[in-house]
């Protein structure tokens, strides 16, 4: 944008809408006014909204989520806006919006619950929305160590929100120590399973081992070489030991170590 400007000028002009007494506010046309910043124009040319106030708020939105020119931070304070100084409701302004009241909820809950230090990272990208979301979680107090953490050790958003479910959990004179090494105190706090996935293909071995041995007639091994019968009788032991450990691991509840 900012070569766009100096080569060709301004082209199209910036949407405004009156603030009253304070002014005009910017509701189209952020890259343009940066652009213009940073080549030092003294002025732009402007257009200004038709709308009241309601209208060119939900406006600010829906003209930069294509175009990306404002964060969810921002987003987050003009739904604010609209809540706290519009007087509208969460339904109402997911209507306006055309989204979900839930995506409505989720960004309002960020901006109100964040404290001053997770949102200014938030703002400057340091942090996402996700991770945002998840330190939101946690007391004003509290998200400043957490946020640490995450920067310092560059915890993921899963593992960010492990973090804040394993503080929410434990008692406030732990946290120093959870937050001095969050990685190992998450690995000492999981409860090891074996992946969905993982066991789904057991149980289909299983039951297609089941069809296939229950299935072919006994005769057909009978007929082996005496060679190969006995070759074949080590392996299936050593399979049925494993499956009596399984089995009785899964009885009692207990993990299996064969």
């Amino acid at each position: 944008m900012e070569k766009s400007m100096r080569t060709y000028g301004q082209l199209t002009p910036v949407l405004v809408a009156g603030l009253d007494a304070d002014g005009y506010q910017i509701i189209d046309g952020f890259k343009r006014f940066r652009a213009a910043a940073k080549l030092g124009l003294s002025g732009l040319q402007a257009q200004i909204f038709a709308g009241n106030m309601r209208a060119a708020k939900a406006a600010m939105i829906h003209l930069n989520t294509t175009t990306k020119t404002i964060s969810a931070l921002e987003k987050g304070l003009v739904i604010q806006s609209l809540h706290r100084h519009e007087k509208l409701s969460q339904t109402q302004i997911a209507t306006m919006l055309g989204r979900h009241k839930s995506w409505v909820c989720r960004l309002l809950a960020v901006v109100e619950q964040l404290s001053d230090q997770v949102s200014q990272h938030l703002q400057l990208g340091l942090i996402n929305m996700t991770v945002a979301r998840e330190l939101a979680r946690l007391p004003h107090g509290n998200q400043a160590k957490a946020l640490q953490a995450v920067i310092q050790y560059k915890l993921t958003s899963d593992e960010t929100a492990r973090l804040v479910r394993l503080l929410q959990k434990k008692p406030q004179w732990a946290h120093g120590a959870i937050v001095a090494a969050p990685r190992q105190a998450l690995e000492k706090n999981q409860t090891h399973r074996p992946p969905v996935g993982q066991y789904a293909k057991m149980m289909e071995k299983l039951i297609k081992m089941e069809i296939w041995v229950t299935t072919t007639p006994l005769d057909i091994w009978q007929q082996l070489p005496v060679a190969d019968r006995q070759a074949m009788t080590a392996p299936i032991q050593r399979i049925q030991a494993a499956l009596e450990r399984l089995r009785t691991a899964i009885e009692t509840k207990e993990p299996c170590n064969g």
